[in-house]
């Protein structure tokens, strides 16, 4: 068994189990055949294709007897629409994405400012990433590549208290670690854990600018925090902006009108100060309608974007 290299359109037509025959001169090899296991598509800058292969042992001691070889599959599964979430970037994104002092400093200038996010899943194997182009007026233009985000579905209703709940289809959640944000719908929340065996997500609820809200049954999350991208462009308060995320593979890009249309209003986030939160009135949370023939009491705890940039 071993590996070699070769291009993207070399290997555009090869499946995984393919028999092939490989010629290595300086390693004594002339038309040996192996099967391919595995195929390494690049990592978006390097579009070297690599292939995992072993030998094709034959089952009688007759060497290089004839095989039954796979014909190549001349079926290339061109780019497929992505599901993806437009957000406008939160002051905490920000402050990763740019630096706090950066940040303060364009806020301080201009405190309308904003920019636009967005996450996106994966539509297909031979996808690598995709392209996220923008349109605030004067015509879609590309603004920055997309990598694909980990993401699940609900497979539950959850209600505002929730913490745990259960999920299905869940994408490369392997690869988010403890305390990453994750939107659902236009909440966001802070990944605790994931129980593989009970498909159980345990989350932080109403996090950063958010509070927590009812979400049904198949809403997709997506754990943007360090798989999302960003359009540079700085927008303002109350401009509109469209955004398309196209698929790209080996063979191809997803043409723009195909692609799912995004829609942001811009509402300098970032700047505005963050709601208050574990509002309580006479002590309960989310109070249901009824006569309170008592005093009322309202509490609740003050949050600020400056000192909790932590993701809770």
């Amino acid at each position: 068994k071993g590996s070699f290299t070769t291009g993207k359109y070399e290997a555009r037509k090869l499946n995984r189990y393919d028999v092939v025959k490989l010629s290595w001169p300086s390693l004594g090899i002339v038309e040996l055949p192996v099967r391919i296991m595995k195929i390494g598509l690049g990592d978006g800058i390097d579009n070297t294709v690599s292939l995992d292969f072993i030998e094709v042992i034959p089952y009688s001691d007759i060497e290089y007897q004839l095989i039954n070889v796979d014909p190549p599959s001349n079926e290339i599964l061109p780019p497929q629409p992505n599901v993806g979430v437009v957000l406008e970037m939160p002051y905490f994104e920000a402050v990763q994405n740019f630096g706090q002092t950066q940040t303060d400093a364009e806020l301080a200038n201009n405190p309308d400012h904003g920019y636009l996010l967005v996450a996106a899943k994966k539509p297909q194997s031979n996808s690598v990433n995709a392209l996220l182009f923008t349109d605030a007026g004067a015509g879609y233009k590309q603004q920055a590549i997309v990598n694909y985000a980990p993401n699940l579905l609900l497979d539950q209703n959850i209600g505002y208290l929730d913490t745990s709940f259960a999920v299905k289809n869940v994408d490369v959640i392997s690869s988010v670690e403890q305390g990453s944000c994750l939107v659902v719908d236009n909440e966001i929340m802070v990944y605790q854990s994931y129980n593989s065996l009970t498909k159980v997500l345990t989350v932080k609820r109403g996090a950063l600018d958010t509070h927590p809200a009812f979400h049904t049954a198949n809403a997709m999350a997506f754990f943007y925090d360090a798989f999302s991208s960003y359009d540079t462009t700085s927008y303002v308060d109350g401009e509109i902006v469209q955004a398309r995320v196209k698929t790209t593979t080996p063979s191809g890009v997803l043409p723009i009108e195909q692609a799912q249309a995004l829609t942001l209003e811009l509402g300098a986030r970032a700047y505005r100060p963050y709601p208050p939160n574990n509002i309580k009135i006479n002590s309960v949370y989310y109070i249901a309608q009824t006569v309170i023939s008592e005093d009322l009491v309202v509490s609740w705890v003050d949050r600020n974007r400056i000192q909790q940039t932590g993701g809770a």
